[in-house]
């Protein structure tokens, strides 16, 4: 029997193959090996069958927990299907917080080493920014899915509207500080701040739901089931499509199901009204997404299904009805496997509000929950945690705190657990723990090594300037000469003409790209497939429904756009603002001209290359604003009709011809308002009358996103700005310290020892951070 070790890096995205403890050569896997886990790992039941050319394996992997629980899982399904047998071991790799200690422990170590630029603010920034990782997570729902109370749940705080009269009108982010006091800053539809709170209530936050002015409330408390320190949670709650107020809070939402987007979803459903238009709308978008970027794209939308607490004892069963009904509805849709959960949000948050409540306030929530607590508790149809999907390490977790309520008889915490929120918040985790850690240790590893380059690089100049005393006098002749040239500004003026050239570049390109992106907008296309099977008059029925289909297509015509502007904008700013980096690299190349022809190899750019790295990793976010939505409207139009008329008196007596049929027809003239008049209308006309309102809306989308692309772009060109000043700031205290090293023989002295001790102390702490991305 073959063994096969498949070890993978999720810090470095590598994995590696081998047969019998040898690298296996070219094969089926190599187009894999450099992608994160999660995008193949369906794949690799196959490849082993394939590529080994046999259906009994022994697999060991090499790998973190949560990657060797994905694995299991799809060897599993393979052996279900009887395609092979696969004896799986798992050989642990050290788990992410443990790396994150490591690297804290390297960083108080670089901290202390004679470096001024390793003792920064700057650095400490961009460390401090690295281990700040942040992860959003947008709550979507249409109305009555019980969203504002399932997050109140999560956060176990009473602090969102969640009334049906009270729905959310405004946007709303809470972010994880482990702080139990929420504080609130409040925006208004020009983002500037109006309100500011030390203590938000959920009286407070009804009234600003209600208040027009009010267009965001940024809220910073603890998420009590994870840790900020790990990474800051925050959630994003938007109004519902059919109730939002501001017509940008669509746009919010939309960018989090686009396909490119990272960010973890929750999509709420009321499970007794999964068939709606407005949610069905929602849930084709997330099947977009999904169907692209492997396992981490279907992973990051989490379905959640509420208010189960409200079907019946005797008459539902929750399995089959619910669960088995909900999976086969996304199917339907094209959602293959889903992750759903099933949650009583509402009892959670009341257990959760009497865990912390005192006297009068808990007895009342004791008695308003008691029966629904029992509810959960007798009936083991509503022990909602055994239908969750979780990894066998998180699903521990849940057995165990189950367990200690039951020997503790706890009915509080075990409906607490029985409510499926539990569930929920352990799924929240695994996502945090599978795809955000190792991205954040990996770029918290990337910023101390580019520190730690440019610190050995002026450590190894120094060493060798103050090494060769035949040649320090000509060295600090060029060096002075160097410092002159960044001190006087002269070459900085130069590179501030650059930056204002990108910036008009990079209006002008996008402009240009947005105008061919606008003739490829194909409205004929909706045109055409709404006229199609119709005949030219319509009744008011079918004027409705081309009305809402119109709608539909209409509004995914602009999505479309939008989100290619979108992509336009962040991939023209991207380019011109990597062309503007290699620029000011070569300036500084020519900077230190005068060290070409010595046997010193000066490279400014090398002194500063977490700096540099910085700026690489800059973008554009959050440029569109508005979106204006297609309103359903009617017109007044001028028709006639034919009628049967019958003549009489003096009119009969003219007509001696008709006498005996005095009956005639005749074309009557009249002015309607079609929605409430006229049974028929033409299908040309109402067409023609609606498809000007979408070319308008796209064109105004157009000369929005352009106003919004000057806009950033300013601010990118004074980012470019400040941040090249900040670097030559760097650059002349540094040629300083050379100069000063070599000003005399006992300064000389003393450069070469700290020199030689920082190179020291660097490849000690360099080969230590090295092996941190090591499993």
């Amino acid at each position: 029997m073959k063994k096969i070790e498949i070890s993978h890096n999720p810090y470095k995205t590598v994995t590696t193959i081998k047969m019998n403890g040898k690298e296996i050569g070219e094969s089926k896997f190599d187009p894999y090996l450099r992608e994160r886990f999660q995008l193949w790992v369906d794949k690799i039941p196959e490849l082993l069958i394939d590529v080994f050319n046999e259906d009994i394996l022994e697999v060991n992997f090499h790998g973190t927990e949560l990657d060797y629980q994905d694995l299991k899982i799809e060897l599993e399904k393979a052996e279900n299907s009887r395609k092979a047998k696969f004896n799986l071991s798992h050989k642990k790799a050290k788990e992410f917080g443990e790396k994150e200690k490591d690297i804290r422990l390297i960083y108080d170590e670089a901290s202390k080493l004679p470096f001024d630029t390793l003792k920064s603010n700057a650095l400490k920034d961009a460390y401090e920014k690295a281990f700040d990782e942040k992860l959003e997570i947008n709550i979507v729902a249409t109305m009555s899915a019980g969203k504002s109370t399932l997050i109140n749940s999560l956060v176990g705080k009473k602090l969102l509207p969640s009334k049906q009269g009270a729905c959310t009108a405004i946007i709303t982010k809470i972010e994880d500080d482990d702080d139990n006091t929420f504080k609130a800053i409040v925006l208004d539809k020009d983002n500037k701040a109006i309100g500011k709170y030390s203590n938000i209530d959920y009286r407070t936050m009804k009234s600003l739901n209600e208040n027009k002015s009010v267009s965001e409330v940024n809220i910073k408390g603890n998420i009590p089931f994870v840790s900020s320190k790990d990474v800051s949670l925050i959630f994003v709650d938007t109004p519902g499509p059919d109730n939002a107020m501001d017509e940008r809070h669509a746009e919010i939402t939309h960018k989090a199901l686009s396909s490119s987007s990272k960010m973890l979803v929750l999509f709420v459903m009321n499970g007794g009204t999964l068939n709606n238009n407005s949610q069905k709308s929602f849930l084709q978008d997330i099947a977009k997404s999904m169907s692209v970027g492997g396992k981490q794209s279907k992973e990051r939308f989490i379905f959640v299904v509420n208010k189960i607490d409200e079907y019946k004892v005797d008459d539902d069963d929750i399995e089959k009805d619910v669960l088995e009904g909900t999976r086969k509805f996304l199917k339907q849709i094209g959602i293959e496997n889903p992750n759903v959960f099933l949650v009583s949000a509402d009892i959670a948050l009341g257990i959760r509000r009497l865990k912390n409540a005192a006297g009068d306030e808990k007895q009342e929530l004791l008695d308003e929950y008691k029966y629904k607590m029992n509810k959960l508790n007798s009936n083991t149809q509503f022990h909602l945690e055994k239908y969750a999907k979780l990894p066998a390490s998180n699903q521990e977790i849940i057995d165990k705190e189950l367990e200690a309520a039951i020997k503790n008889d706890d009915k509080i915490e075990q409906a607490l657990i029985h409510s499926g929120i539990r569930s929920l918040e352990e799924a929240i985790s695994v996502y945090v723990t599978k795809y955000t850690r190792p991205s954040k240790i990996a770029n918290i590893v990337n910023q101390l090594t580019h520190e730690f380059d440019s610190a050995n690089a002026f450590a190894d100049t120094k060493m060798k300037i103050v090494s060769e005393k035949g040649k320090r006098e000509e060295y600090a002749r060029k060096i002075k000469k160097l410092d002159d040239k960044i001190s006087s500004g002269e070459e900085s003026k130069k590179f501030k003409k650059e930056i204002e050239k990108f910036s008009n570049e990079a209006y002008k390109n996008f402009n240009d790209k947005l105008n061919n992106l606008l003739v490829g907008v194909n409205t004929e296309e909706l045109k055409t497939n709404l006229s199609r099977g119709r005949n030219d008059e319509l009744d008011k029925e079918e004027v409705r429904e081309i009305v809402r289909e119109f709608k539909t297509s209409g509004n995914e015509l602009q999505k479309d756009f939008i989100s290619k502007t979108e992509n336009l904008l962040e991939k023209e700013i991207k380019e011109r603002g990597d062309e503007l980096i290699q620029d000011y690299i070569k300036q500084l190349n020519t900077l230190s001209e005068d060290f070409k022809n010595t046997d010193l190899n000066l490279n400014l750019s090398s002194y500063v290359q977490r700096e540099v790295n910085d700026l690489e990793n800059i973008s554009i976010q959050d440029m569109i604003d508005k979106a204006e939505d297609i309103k359903e409207e009617y017109h007044t139009e001028t028709r006639s009709r034919t009628v049967i008329k019958r003549r009489s008196g003096w009119d009969r007596f003219f007509h001696p011809t008709e006498w005996f049929n005095p009956e005639y027809e005749d074309t009557e003239y009249y002015t309607v308002d079609v929605k409430d008049e006229i049974k028929f209308i033409s299908l040309d006309k109402l067409i023609g009358n609606l498809m000007p309102k979408l070319d308008r809306t796209i064109y105004q989308r157009k000369e929005e996103t352009l106003e919004f692309a000057k806009k950033g772009i300013e601010k990118i060109k004074e980012f470019f700005n400040k941040k090249f000043e900040e670097l030559d700031e760097i650059l002349r205290t540094l040629t300083k310290n050379l100069g000063e090293s070599i000003s005399s023989e006992e300064a000389a002295k003393k450069a070469l020892e700290d020199a030689e001790k920082l190179l020291k102390n660097l490849e000690q702490i360099k080969s230590k951070l090295e092996k941190v991305l090591e499993i």
